[in-house]
């Protein structure tokens, strides 16, 4: 946002003062000039940031963004939610849904293809998340290629696939391709 001139606020920790409990927010200001919550990935999502993003949605033109609705990002050891989460809370607790700009919107792929002149019958979009992004090949007329790095396991692609099946039509979620992992491909480039 800095780079494209856009004034912003609420990045960084973002503390509660007061209790909700005992009625004490009124010190709470909402800036008047907000035209937009944006809701990315935040390692400072607290109750506060919620109840500010909220609050400003009360306003209908008040545009509502978020980058991706990723559920976790992978990790061995531990649950780490991603970005989904924070809009989630947001999307609940104003309730609005926003408008995504990431993956698997169709507009950052058009973006892509008008900025480096891509073609979708050429292009193959590859990922380790079948909800976003091989939902988004799909839905833009890629190639779809899931690798099972990451969010998407081989029993997750399984389901999908069965389920589908069961509804008689291929969901957005259902790959083309497959691989365990991308160096798979080396040998085929």
């Amino acid at each position: 946002m800095d780079a494209a001139g856009i004034r912003h606020l609420g990045e960084g920790p973002d503390v509660m003062e007061g209790n909700v409990f005992d009625g004490r927010l009124d010190h709470i200001r909402l800036d008047p000039e907000v035209g937009a919550v944006v809701v990315g990935f935040d390692s400072h999502i607290s109750f506060n940031k919620i109840l500010k993003a909220s609050s400003y949605l009360k306003n209908p033109d008040v545009l509502f963004i978020a980058t991706n609705r990723d559920e976790r990002f992978p990790m061995e050891h531990i649950v780490c939610p991603g970005t989904g989460t924070m809009v989630t809370a947001v999307a609940v607790a104003s309730g609005r849904e926003p408008t995504i700009m990431g993956k698997p919107s169709r507009e950052v792929f058009e973006a892509l293809r008008r900025q480096h002149g891509l073609d979708p019958a050429r292009t193959v979009m590859v990922g380790d998340n079948c909800k976003t992004d091989i939902t988004m090949g799909n839905v833009c007329g890629l190639r779809t290629l899931a690798v099972l790095t990451g969010v998407t396991t081989r029993a997750d692609l399984e389901r999908l696939v069965a389920d589908s099946a069961a509804d008689g039509a291929l969901a957005p979620q259902v790959p083309e391709l497959v691989a365990p992992q991308i160096g798979d491909l080396l040998p085929f480039l």
